[in-house]
């Protein structure tokens, strides 16, 4: 069974057209991940910089509605995602590959 995780997509607040502040809003939805796994894999190592820590990749769908700047919620604690195209090495299939990061501290 695949593992759910919560996407959550933050809107910024502004003004309206009579200059009263308007709220930030918060979407969350919950998404159905193909796999979860602790750290970066290997064959994409390459996609993580100086300073940062990847604490999971979350494999998706290709029409998974996650984008980059997005947060996931996995396991209890609120990542930020860097969304990439994946295939595999070893079939033609692909799909979305969420590098999630936390810095504490």
């Amino acid at each position: 069974m695949a593992e759910k995780v919560m996407r959550i997509r933050s809107t910024p607040g502004g003004l309206d057209s009579n200059l009263d502040p308007v709220p930030s809003t918060e979407d969350k939805r919950e998404i159905r991940t193909l796999a979860v796994e602790p750290g970066l894999s290997e064959e994409l190592a390459e996609l993580g910089r100086d300073g940062e820590r990847i604490e999971f990749t979350v494999y998706l769908r290709r029409r998974a509605d996650v984008l980059n700047g997005d947060e996931l919620l996995i396991r209890g604690d609120r990542y930020s995602v860097r969304v990439v195209d994946w295939r595999s090495p070893r079939t033609a299939r692909g799909g979305l590959v969420a590098l999630a990061s936390l810095g504490r501290g």
